[in-house]
């Protein structure tokens, strides 16, 4: 919190970071996270980091040009390792959310389409249409 810096300058980004992930936590997975929560504090932090990468010129051009070049060391290893970590993340909350549900009391957006998904998936009548 603000308080905490007595007056004294500091980075605004994690806190801005902080604030901006927890409403869209909210909104997406039905509940936040406290900002002093290791978790919520190393994927904020791994995100940026991501941002930081992808913007980058040389990781930019390995993914375009060299795409083979993905098993040498560097940074766009990290950005892997970074990558993977997101997304072990997301498929713990995806199958708490999965367990969780209760058709007649949605928390989240990620409840309320699994629970449209589990309609679509139900009705034998619906047209798939591919674009």
């Amino acid at each position: 919190s603000l308080c905490c810096f007595l007056g004294q300058p500091f980075e605004t980004t994690i806190l801005t970071n902080g604030a901006v992930a927890n409403v869209i936590c909210s909104i997406l997975l039905g509940n936040r996270f406290n900002y002093d929560d290791q978790t919520f504090v190393n994927l904020i932090r791994i995100i940026n980091e991501n941002i930081r990468l992808a913007i980058s010129p040389t990781l930019q051009l390995i993914n375009f040009l060299f795409p083979f070049l993905d098993f040498l060391p560097g940074k766009h290893r990290t950005f892997l390792s970074n990558e993977e970590i997101i997304r072990t993340f997301l498929r713990k909350i995806l199958k708490e959310n999965r367990q969780d549900l209760n058709i007649d009391s949605v928390r989240s957006f990620i409840q309320a389409f699994m629970v449209k998904q589990q309609e679509v998936n139900n009705n034998n009548n619906i047209i798939v249409i591919l674009a």
